[in-house]
Parts: C-alpha cells; sequence; structure tokens
C-alpha cells in the first residue's frame, strides 16, 4: 500500500497521521476537522507546531516521500 493509500485511510476513519520528511526536516500532522475538511500542521525540530493549507509542496512532498511515524514522534520532535 502506498503512502497516499494509508494516509487517506487512515483519515477516512478519523484517525490523526503523522509524515516525517527527511528532507524539509519537518513532521506534517493530517487530521480531519470537526467540518470534515482535512487540516495541515507541521512541527519543525525543537520548535513548536503551527498550523498550514494541506495543499501546500511541503505537505504534498511529506505525503509522497515522507515516512509515516507514530504521534509519539511528532510529539517528540
Amino acid at each position: 500500500m502506498s503512502n497516499i493509500e494509508s494516509i487517506y485511510n487512515s483519515l477516512e476513519i478519523d484517525k490523526p497521521v503523522f509524515i516525517y520528511d527527511d528532507f524539509e526536516q519537518v513532521v506534517i500532522k493530517l487530521m480531519v476537522s470537526e467540518n470534515n475538511k482535512i487540516s495541515a500542521f507541521a512541527k519543525h525540530k525543537g520548535r513548536n507546531e503551527y498550523s498550514l493549507d494541506p495543499t501546500t509542496k511541503l505537505v504534498y512532498n511529506a505525503e509522497l516521500g515522507g515516512e509515516i511515524v507514530n504521534q509519539e514522534f511528532y510529539d517528540n520532535y
């Protein structure tokens, strides 16, 4: 199963997805918001998370080439 399939299968069941992009040195969190739209957040090493548009190039590249990780990895990044 590709990253894209895994990501959207998880989002369909309201499970957040965490993707580590080692090239950009960022972890992306994708989740379904209350209005059934995808929300995206990014976190750089040692920094606070920030929201971003889920259609950005940063999110797209992470979806294609990133590694799916768990929430603990995201929280500790």
